[in-house]
């Protein structure tokens, strides 16, 4: 992806199981690929220079911060104690506008927490969700939230179905994608109330000529659905089981061709077709999840991520920032008019 213009992202490199490591790695990838981008980063100047020695600290804009949020603090916590801490620091460079986008590894609820308290939300959102590109048999879909609201009411779902439809809009193109609820069957009758009320909503939306019910798990990875909407809960851990089996599946073809000469000889017949399915269902080239909803672009990569996966999220952040996206999103958010789809929806008597 050869960037259009000089884009600034600000990176934070004390988030990740690996941090600084892994962020470091990631983005030497990144420059590589995008030798024209800026990076402002945002670390622990001491750390950062006992774990990595040969970094080149005036390689790019440095800032030194004394403080890190760590992955086990409590958002709340960190929200409170976050000043000086490399986190804040790369959000608030991107409401300075300093920078277009910023890109952490850290703590989940801490990055959303300080992300909407210093950016704000758009118009019309109660709460923002994380949205993430799911590979199916077809093309990736989108799934929101996976993992920024553990509990939602029905009308976060259908803000979720709006910002996703709009983000898809922005980003792959489409505005006509069909729109799914996660949910344990396809059944009116399946699921809890709240995903009940969610589905009556929908039915009676501006969306509903797109909006297609329920569906199960196994059935997102057909490519029937563009758009899939669901708690943060349930995302987070489908995203994450779909992750670790892929991660598994991985595991099971390398050590099957290298288990005998045959299936050695086996996989240099079939090497270029692997590795072309394998680079499909690999994780870290779907890295990189954008807090939609949001004043400002704000990228979470995932904690256990390597340094290929990291600097995929930095193509994200690249990506979003050349598609204007937030302009986009609430150009068309403004279009659905969220409190009228509330307002107007029958509610099941449950």
């Amino acid at each position: 992806m050869a960037l259009k213009q000089q884009v600034t992202i600000a990176i934070d490199l004390m988030g990740g199981d690996e941090a600084p490591i892994m962020p470091i790695e990631g983005i030497n990838i990144a420059h590589q690929r995008h030798p024209n981008i800026k990076l402002k980063i945002f670390g622990n100047k001491e750390i950062i220079a006992r774990q990595c020695p040969d970094f080149n600290f005036y390689q790019y804009d440095f800032v030194d911060c004394p403080k890190y949020i760590s992955s086990n603090d409590q958002p709340s916590k960190a929200l409170r104690n976050s000043k000086d801490t490399s986190m804040r620091a790369a959000i608030e460079c991107v409401k300075s506008g300093e920078a277009g986008a910023c890109v952490s590894a850290g703590n989940t609820g801490a990055l959303m927490a300080i992300s909407k308290i210093i950016l704000k939300t758009l118009s019309s959102i109660d709460r923002p969700a994380i949205c993430s590109f799911i590979p199916t048999k077809k093309h990736p879909c989108l799934m929101l939230d996976v993992g920024a609201n553990i509990n939602c009411e029905a009308q976060n779902l259908l803000e979720f179905a709006v910002m996703g439809d709009a983000f898809a809009a922005a980003i792959m193109g489409h505005r006509r994608g069909k729109i799914a609820i996660l949910n344990i069957g396809t059944e009116d009758s399946k699921g809890h109330a709240i995903l009940k009320e969610a589905n009556d909503i929908l039915k009676n939306s501006g969306l509903a000529d797109r909006y297609v019910g329920y569906v199960e798990p196994d059935d997102v990875f057909n490519g029937d659905v563009d758009i899939v909407v669901t708690d943060g809960f349930t995302g987070n851990i489908f995203i994450k089981t779909a992750e670790g089996i892929g991660g598994w599946m991985k595991d099971i073809f390398t050590n099957s061709f290298n288990s005998t000469h045959f299936a050695k000889m086996g996989y240099l017949l079939a090497k270029s077709q692997l590795k072309h399915n394998l680079k499909i269902i690999d994780p870290r080239n779907y890295n990189g999840a954008m807090f939609v909803g949001l004043n400002g672009i704000s990228i979470k990569s995932h904690g256990g991520t390597d340094a290929l996966g990291f600097s995929k999220a930095i193509d994200v952040a690249i990506m979003l920032i050349h598609s204007n996206i937030n302009k986009k999103i609430e150009e068309l958010i403004s279009q659905y008019e969220i409190k009228e789809f509330i307002k107007q929806a029958p509610i099941n008597d449950m």
